[in-house]
């Protein structure tokens, strides 16, 4: 009797741990949210990071210099630590490939913005911030879909404390359409929503992107954007 109760427990274990690996299987994108923290790193720190990748790239080889097509050899340009930083596709139906390698994080920002005193040296620490916090893209302007699975984007809002940019000698000034500004570090403040992924196997995949953004103060709703990044993880 000892020997079949044992026998049916390891039957039950056995079940539910299939059922625990069917569950992971399905459970679609794994993704990072606001408040947690992300390869050992506060996950607003990491808006804080993106923003310096995003100023740090020279205006020759900058993702949004519309003299540049955009593919795997400049998806790797500046690249570094565990996450691979995306950039905000600013036109409609863009299609871009890019190859990660595996085990690698992906942080795509869907709509966000920010307010350096570098280009806007008439705001102070408490204007920078306020400026900053102007998002109110509505969840439902957002659609986002990694793999053909969509993302619940309700919860992916944060902002981050102050931080520094450094502006290179050769920015693309073109890229964020302001007047040039003397190289340096300024401080700064950044709000919005990401999409930070991890766990991407290796293989082909695809992050669909389409936002219509909205900023406080400003009546009329921008135009649609947006489109896909074809990613092959190796």
């Amino acid at each position: 009797k000892l020997f079949i109760i044992w026998l049916v427990a390891l039957v039950c274990t056995i079940s539910l741990m299939s059922l625990e690996n069917t569950y992971a299987v399905d459970q679609g994108p794994q993704y990072y949210t606001p408040g947690s923290s992300a390869f050992g790193i506060p996950y607003q720190e990491w808006l804080e990071k993106w923003w310096g990748w995003w100023f740090g790239n020279p205006g020759d080889v900058h993702p949004q210099n519309a003299t540049l097509n955009y593919d795997s050899k400049l998806c790797s340009v500046n690249q570094k630590g565990p996450v691979w930083f995306l950039y905000d596709l600013e036109q409609p139906n863009v299609q871009v490939k890019c190859q990660i390698p595996v085990g690698k994080g992906i942080l795509l920002p869907i709509s966000t913005t920010m307010t350096d005193q570098g280009t806007t040296p008439n705001l102070d620490l408490k204007g920078l911030e306020t400026n900053a916090n102007n998002i109110e893209t509505a969840p439902t302007n957002m659609i986002v879909k990694v793999d053909g699975k969509p993302i619940d984007v309700k919860n992916l809002f944060a902002k981050t404390n102050k931080f520094n940019v450094t502006i290179p000698h050769d920015f693309c000034y073109s890229c964020m359409q302001t007047g040039k500004t003397t190289p340096g570090s300024y401080p700064a403040y950044a709000t919005g929503y990401f999409l930070l992924l991890h766990n991407l196997s290796a293989g082909e995949h695809t992050i669909e992107l389409h936002v219509v953004d909205s900023l406080a103060n400003t009546k009329v709703l921008a135009e649609k954007r947006g489109g896909q990044f074809n990613i092959l993880v190796k």
